[in-house]
């Protein structure tokens, strides 16, 4: 506390202040002795300082100069000494201003553990989350131009197929009504897509704007899978392919909210049949996994952080059909993505699925992976167990 205390502003201006006043004795007590050794022994007044000091002593005396001569001294003194301050004090002002013009790059270089090195610091802080607000407002408005852009593309191409048949059949550009059937039924599988499309965009900017409270619940994991198996079973029939599910020896105990996390499995359910159809298979696995085991073989000197130490309910969704590319692994969350274009527009895709899945599970501080080689593709969700 007594070093903290001494290290502040206060006590170093002070320091200077009874350090300035501590010369001045000596200075003074020299320069009065230079002065009387230069009148008794220069009695003749040849050295020209001294009729000076003669008509000074005699009309002021010794004691006015004295205090005159300690006074300026005295402000001489503590101004060289507090020049440093205030160079501390330009470079406030002079960062301050660098950051009002916009610089917020600018940092002020005071170390310094007392008031003006606390002041230096705050600005410095504040000068990063300025930047890094801004930067996010940069990245948001370029999201937003981005997000518009993919949707008005996006909603073009089926739209100009259902105004296209549409307009056949009202200037009545069909030859029977055979082929009026058709021209309907390719306008309503396209205004399907579009529906199919505006609902995900809907629940995307719901899940990520941040204004979606979760109704947490506690959930085990093996029967709200199993369940969902079985309500696929249609779908998995009619594109030729078995789903088995592989519980936990244990319950997965997990809190989240159900109707978000069953939007994220059907979206991975959907997925595989979608594109896993040609292996016939769907396997799904649920066990514990224990993520601080994988974080000491990566990096067995680094501490772990509180996510790394949990205990993961993992939920692997394997299928066999064809492999995504390496290349575009890391891209398959983000928004609009597609790794086959055409194919998921034929196929219904709207390119935001996965960036749903992703946005629920950043909710829940979930993780979820992908990885794909020739013989099977994996997407991994991993969530936080449940603390008993």
């Amino acid at each position: 506390m007594m070093t903290r205390m001494l290290q502040s502003f206060l006590w170093k201006l002070l320091f200077r202040f009874v350090l300035s006043l501590a010369l001045i004795a000596p200075i003074l007590w020299l320069g009065y002795t230079l002065s009387s050794l230069l009148l008794r022994y220069n009695p003749s007044r040849s050295f020209p300082l001294t009729p000076l000091l003669r008509f000074v002593i005699k009309y002021v005396g010794s004691g006015p100069v004295m205090v005159v001569i300690g006074a300026l001294l005295f402000a001489g003194l503590f101004y060289w000494m507090s020049l440093r301050f205030l160079k501390r004090f330009d470079a406030i002002t002079d960062g301050l201003k660098q950051i009002a013009d916009g610089n917020l790059s600018h940092r002020i270089e005071d170390k310094s553990s007392d008031e003006l090195g606390a002041v230096s610091r705050t600005i410095n802080d504040m000068a990063s989350q300025l930047q890094l607000a801004q930067q996010e407002e940069r990245a948001a408005v370029q999201a937003k131009n981005d997000l518009i852009t993919g949707v008005s593309h996006d909603l073009r191409t089926p739209l100009t197929s259902v105004l296209g048949f549409l307009e056949y059949i009202q200037k009545d550009r069909y030859r029977d009504e055979l082929e009026l059937r058709q021209y309907v039924d390719i306008a309503y599988d396209k205004s399907l897509v579009l529906r199919k499309l505006i609902d995900d965009l809907f629940e995307y900017t719901r899940v990520t704007g941040g204004g979606m409270p979760l109704q947490l619940e506690r959930l085990d994991l093996n029967p709200f899978l199993r369940q969902l198996g079985d309500e696929f079973h249609p779908l998995l029939e009619e594109a030729g392919m078995k789903c088995t599910v592989h519980p936990s020896p244990s319950q997965l105990l997990v809190d989240a909210d159900p109707e978000l996390l069953l939007r994220v499995f059907e979206n991975l359910m959907t997925n595989a049949i979608r594109y896993g159809a040609s292996g016939g298979l769907m396997d799904i696995y649920l066990r514990e996994s224990d993520a601080s085991a994988d974080s000491r073989e990566e990096a067995a000197d680094e501490p772990l952080s509180e996510s790394e130490q949990a205990v993961w309910a993992e939920i692997v969704f394997r299928n066999y059909g064809e492999p995504i590319p390496v290349n575009h692994l890391p891209h398959l969350f983000e928004r609009f993505y597609r790794v086959d274009a055409s194919r998921s527009r034929q196929t219904g895709g709207s390119g935001l699925g996965l960036a749903i899945v992703k946005s629920i599970l950043d909710l829940h501080n979930g993780i979820i992976e992908a990885n794909s080689s020739k013989r099977k593709t994996e997407f991994i969700v991993r969530l936080p167990l449940r603390k008993q």
